[in-house]
């Protein structure tokens, strides 16, 4: 395993605890309005194909009545055994992504996002967007949340070869996220699916689904099982082999 890959890890689990340091006050006699959570998570494949991922994951979330800040960062890298069993690297994916919403409680809530992004499977060499937005918020407590947003933003794509231009593009953003509280709240399913079609051609779209089952071992330590799927409608014009890439991930998850 490569250093810069041991490094690529390295820094994304570093991201949630540099922003903890940061908004975290000393007081132990606050009461905690925010969450630490680091995830690895792999799969493995083995017989006529052989193929390993490796997922880590790190993200931070603080909110109050007044402001909801939230910071994230993921790393996917995969490898796959050809005919003669000799192995390539098939996946290697990272993202870092943040948020900013205005009185995240209320029912109609104004956010900023943005996110930085690269892909070697959907030939990306780096993918920046950013904008602006309004949330729909129907239910939120301890263990549920269901809320839709509206946003509009600007992206920049560069793809890893020659065979397209950097493009610049307005963009509209749908998401809709889901969570809910199973049994005894040991159990936890969470949905999240987004839509960003370019604002002046709607079949020119991404689409991003990651749905997960959580169990909670202790108050530290949860398994989960987690589908995440990625549609990049232009990936195939880049070079890629197909327009959609899925993975089915089973991890360990640490939270505080």
């Amino acid at each position: 395993m490569s250093t810069r890959f041991v490094s690529r890890v390295t820094l994304t689990s570093l991201v949630s605890a540099l922003a903890a340091l940061a908004f975290v006050q000393p007081s132990a006699a606050q009461e905690r309005n925010w969450e630490l959570e680091s995830e690895l998570g792999a799969t493995l494949s083995f017989g006529n194909t052989r193929q390993s991922d490796l997922l880590a994951r790190s993200a931070f979330e603080r909110a109050d009545s007044t402001y909801e800040f939230a910071v994230n960062g993921r790393f996917i890298y995969g490898e796959a055994a050809d005919e003669g069993g000799d192995s390539f690297v098939n996946k290697r994916g990272w993202l870092v992504a943040s948020n900013l919403d205005y009185r995240p409680f209320s029912l109609v809530s104004p956010f900023v996002f943005g996110s930085v992004e690269s892909s070697f499977q959907r030939r990306i060499q780096s993918r920046a967007s950013g904008g602006i937005g309004g949330k729909l918020t129907f239910n939120r407590d301890d263990g549920n949340r269901f809320d839709l947003s509206l946003a509009l933003l600007a992206e920049r794509t560069t793809p890893r070869d020659d065979v397209m231009e950097s493009e610049t593009l307005a963009r509209w953003s749908g998401r809709v996220r889901y969570r809910r509280a199973l049994g005894d709240d040991r159990l936890t399913f969470d949905s999240q699916t987004g839509i960003t079609p370019a604002f002046e051609n709607i079949s020119d779209f991404t689409l991003t689904s990651t749905n997960s089952l959580t169990y909670e071992l202790t108050q530290v330590v949860r398994l989960r099982v987690s589908f995440l799927d990625n549609y990049d409608s232009r990936a195939k014009e880049r070079g890629a082999r197909t327009n959609n890439d899925g993975q089915l991930i089973f991890s360990v998850v640490s939270s505080f």
